[in-house]
């Protein structure tokens, strides 16, 4: 009896020592954890795992990733060119006040892994990014009326009422046949 209880006892504090072991392991884990993520949410770079448009601008400064969304506008707003047979038609970011969100989306990008008070749903945020990754999107405004004006300048240019084929007699009694006219009509709402 007295050997199996000299084991029970060494086999007790085998175990205690390992669930300190792991306790001591979770709690410094922990802290670390948190150490890292309180760090991040007060630093001034962008989150590890966001991307824009699918490139990576994690470590980036505010300023750095403000920089980055006006190059990515002035890389995207081009002129759109719409042709339809010989004609070619033009319609200017200018011409419809085309404007980037620039700030919208730096502010957004900046935002992961800061927004909540609490630093361990910050954390959370931070691990997801981190292991999923986050895209934003460069998204802009523009004037609907000065677009629709320019669309229906391009339509006046393009539509064409159908004209049925006829015939007439003329003062002979020939018959004349006149063709018809295939009419066209540019959708402006899609």
């Amino acid at each position: 009896m007295q050997i199996a209880n000299a084991l029970d006892w060494k086999s007790l504090l085998s175990i205690k020592g390992a669930s300190a072991t792991a306790a001591v392991t979770v709690l410094l884990a922990g802290s670390l954890t948190f150490g890292v993520s309180k760090s991040v949410a007060e630093s001034d770079k962008v989150i590890s795992g966001v991307k824009a448009d699918g490139v990576k601008i994690d470590g980036l400064t505010e300023d750095g990733a403000k920089q980055f969304f006006t190059n990515m506008a002035n890389e995207k707003a081009k002129p759109l060119n719409f042709t339809y047979g010989e004609q070619t038609f033009t319609i200017n970011p200018s011409e419809i006040n085309l404007n980037p969100n620039v700030n919208e989306a730096t502010q957004e990008a900046f935002s992961y892994g800061r927004s909540s008070t609490s630093t361990t749903a910050n954390l959370k945020e931070q691990i997801r990014c981190a292991l999923n990754g986050r895209n934003i999107s460069l998204t802009a405004t523009y004037d609907e009326n000065l677009l629709n004006e320019k669309l229906n300048a391009i339509a006046a240019q393009i539509n064409r009422q159908p004209v049925n084929a006829y015939c007439t007699l003329d003062s002979n009694g020939n018959v004349l046949k006149y063709a018809g006219i295939i009419g066209k009509k540019l959708d402006t709402t899609k």
